[in-house]
């Protein structure tokens, strides 16, 4: 039994290896700027106080400062709200 499952790690660590992840880490950091725009978008129509995770720093986005439209947006509104006490926005 424990020469099965030793063979068994060896054939998953040589997929593993033999898959090219490039695409796919590329493919969720587009995802995840997708979504922060998006929940950056939803907060700017909704007036409420976005700030993007990580503050813009690093982040893979295509429109922008993330966080920043939003809370341009909110100000432009007439002010600044909030989702509520202790409410994330990350949540």
């Amino acid at each position: 039994v424990e020469g099965e499952r030793s063979q068994a790690k060896g054939r998953a660590r040589v997929a593993r290896d033999s898959i090219d992840s490039t695409e796919v880490k590329a493919m969720a950091a587009e995802q995840s700027a997708i979504e922060e725009l998006a929940l950056a978008d939803f907060a700017a129509a909704e007036g409420l106080a976005y700030e993007a995770e990580g503050s813009g720093a690093g982040s893979a986005g295509s429109g922008g400062g993330g966080g920043t439209e939003a809370e341009a947006a909110a100000e432009d509104e007439g002010g600044s709200k909030s989702m509520g006490p202790g409410a994330s926005a990350s949540a």
